[in-house]
């Protein structure tokens, strides 16, 4: 068992490390969790198949951005890469949320003229060849004017709260930009510790008397 003086000992030995200084070190650094199967065991359970080439390069943005140092800095600038990219799916989400609406207004309408088109011409094949009256023109709707999304939004807030497909977004999102800002703090914090334990000269050991 160690003893106190070694913990304390151990404590102050990590506390002195900066992370490596040149970029070569750094570039190493940042494929540490890759290494230890962090950063390719979280995104592909979430990021579709479709998406991971796409969100990789978006991780190596996000990555140099932070520029972690270290396993535990790169494991927090990972899940924020994560955080991030949730966020961006959360706004496309509210854009397709807004554009259901009108597009299943606009397949009601489609569909029922292609049914009242199939029986207009049922009627002209039935219709008697000596038939001196023009025959009926088929009954088709226009399709509906789209509506602004201030408007969509507003139906939406208006109905019942369980058919409400915004409310649910809304708290997803919420939840994930609070995990982003919570995230964002921890690592601004540790590089900030990193940075000042860097910069905190070690004390001399006096000279012994002759």
């Amino acid at each position: 068992m160690c003893s106190q003086k070694q913990l304390e000992a151990n404590r102050l030995n990590a506390t002195k490390s900066t992370g490596p200084r040149t970029e070569a070190g750094k570039q190493k650094s940042r494929l540490n969790a890759t290494t230890h199967g962090l950063r390719s065991s979280l995104p592909q359970s979430i990021v579709p198949a479709e998406d991971q080439e796409a969100y990789a390069t978006f991780e190596t943005a996000m990555l140099d951005d932070l520029n972690p140092q270290g396993a535990l800095e790169s494991l927090l600038a990972q899940r924020l890469s994560l955080l991030a990219w949730k966020l961006h799916r959360c706004t496309a989400a509210e854009a397709a949320l807004l554009d259901q609406p009108m597009l299943k207004a606009r397949q009601e309408v489609e569909e029922h003229n292609e049914r009242t088109l199939e029986d207009h011409q049922l009627y002209l094949k039935r219709r008697p060849k000596t038939a001196k009256s023009p025959p009926n023109e088929p009954d088709l709707e226009p399709l509906p004017d789209p509506l602004s999304p201030a408007q969509i939004l507003a139906q939406a807030f208006s109905a019942d709260d369980s058919e409400n497909a915004f409310l649910p977004l809304q708290r997803y999102t919420t939840a994930t930009e609070n995990s982003f800002n919570r995230t964002l703090k921890q690592l601004h914090e540790l590089q900030k510790h990193r940075l000042s334990q860097s910069l905190t000269p070690e004390p001399r050991t006096p000279n012994p008397e002759p």
